[in-house]
C-alpha cells in the first residue's frame, strides 16, 4: 500500500485482526508522484518497494540513471511492456541487471510486429510467457464484455470532417442510450481517439453544440490540464472524454463502454490499447457488450478483425500529441 494511510489488504481480508499490525509486515513504499532529486539513491535505499512511470528515469529526468546501483532492485515489474523495446524504456529496465528478475505485463505482447523479449515470437511464448489470458477466455470468466464493430457513412461518400463527427457521435449517443436501459445502475460514457489537438478541439467544440446547454464533452491532450479528465473520470456530468496522445492506455474506467476512432489508425497496438479502455466489466454479472464505432472513411475494420492476431507489419505511432 503506498500514499495516505488506508485498509490495507491485509485488514480487508482478515488476514490481521488488528488494524496496527499490518504495518509490521507491509512493505514500506515509496510512490514517485514529482520528480525525484538528481542523486536519489539514499532515498531509493530506504523503501523496498519503489512505484514509478518510465519518465521519472528517463532522459529528460534529472536522474542520472548510470548513477544508480545495477544491484539496487531485487526485481522489477514492467507495466505496458510492449513499450520495452524502445530506447528509454530498455535503457532503464536493461540498467538493473545484476541479480534482479524481470516481470512483465501487457495486452499485447508484440512491438512493431515482432516479439519483445526472446529470438522470436514462440520463444517468447514458449519459454518467456508465464501466464496468458486470452480475450475470449476473460469474456468468459466475466472479467471483460464482449466486444463489436459498428462502421457508420460510407466510403465513396466523402464526407466532410463535421459530417463525420455528426454521424460517429450520433451513433454513440444511440448505443450509450441502449446501455443506459440494460444496466440503469449508472450513466454509460464513451472516449473518443483524434489524430491532432486540432481534431480534439473540434470534436469537443461540435459535440457540445449537439447537447447544449450540457457540457457533454471534454478534451484530454498535451495542451490541455487535467481539469477536463478529473470532471469526466469522477462523473460530473461529461459523456464524452476526446483524446489525443493521452488516455489511450493504462486508464482504466469502467463506465466507459463505448469508443469512437476519429482518425486513421496505422499501428494495432494503438488499435487495441484504445480499444480496451471500453471493456471491463463493471461487475462479474454486466451484460452491456462494448462498443466500437468509427466511420468508414478511417478504414479501421481491417484493425478490429486483427485484433487477436499478430500483425508482422505493424507501425508505431509516434504521433505528438502537442501537435
Amino acid at each position: 500500500m503506498c500514499g495516505e494511510r488506508g485498509q490495507s489488504f491485509y485488514e480487508r481480508t482478515g488476514f490481521c485482526s488488528n488494524p496496527g499490525d499490518a504495518t509490521k509486515i507491509m512493505e514500506n513504499c515509496l510512490k514517485v508522484v514529482k520528480s525525484l532529486p538528481s542523486d536519489p539513491v539514499r532515498l531509493l535505499q530506504k523503501h523496498y518497494l519503489v512505484v514509478a512511470n518510465a519518465h521519472k528515469f528517463g532522459a529528460t529526468s534529472t536522474v542520472d540513471i548510470e548513477a544508480i546501483p545495477k544491484d539496487l532492485f531485487d526485481l522489477v515489474m514492467v507495466d505496458e511492456a510492449h513499450h520495452y523495446p524502445a530506447h528509454t524504456w530498455k535503457r532503464i529496465i536493461d540498467h538493473f541487471k545484476v541479480g534482479c528478475k524481470k516481470v512483465f505485463f501487457t495486452a499485447t505482447p508484440y512491438h512493431r510486429g515482432k516479439n519483445i523479449v526472446g529470438k522470436s515470437m514462440e520463444e517468447q511464448l514458449s519459454r518467456y510467457t508465464a501466464y496468458q489470458l486470452l480475450r475470449e477466455d476473460a469474456v468468459a470468466a466475466g472479467t471483460l464484455r464482449p466486444l463489436e464493430f459498428r462502421e457508420v457513412g460510407n466510403k465513396k461518400d466523402n464526407d466532410d470532417e463535421v459530417t463525420r463527427i455528426t454521424l460517429v457521435v450520433n451513433k454513440i449517443s444511440s448505443i450509450l442510450m441502449e446501455h443506459d436501459k440494460i444496466d440503469t445502475s449508472f450513466k454509460h460514457q464513451a472516449m473518443i481517439l483524434c489524430g491532432l489537438v486540432s481534431e480534439v478541439d473540434t470534436v469537443v467544440s461540435e459535440i457540445n453544440k449537439m447537447f447544449q446547454p450540457e457540457i457533454a464533452a471534454v478534451a484530454f491532450h498535451g495542451q490541455t490540464s487535467n481539469d477536463g479528465f478529473d470532471y469526466f473520470r469522477h462523473k460530473k456530468g461529461s459523456t464524452y472524454l476526446v483524446v489525443c496522445g493521452k488516455a489511450r492506455e493504462g486508464f482504466d474506467h469502467n463506465e466507459v463502454s463505448v469508443v469512437g476512432i476519429l482518425r486513421s489508425v496505422s499501428s494495432s497496438v494503438l488499435f487495441s490499447q484504445f480499444v480496451g479502455r471500453s471493456v471491463r466489466r463493471r461487475r462479474s454479472n454486466d451484460t452491456v457488450t462494448a462498443i466500437v464505432v468509427s466511420h468508414a472513411y478511417h478504414n479501421q475494420r481491417k484493425n478490429f478483425e486483427q485484433m487477436d492476431e499478430l500483425v508482422e507489419s505493424d507501425p508505431i505511432d509516434d504521433e505528438d500529441d502537442d501537435k
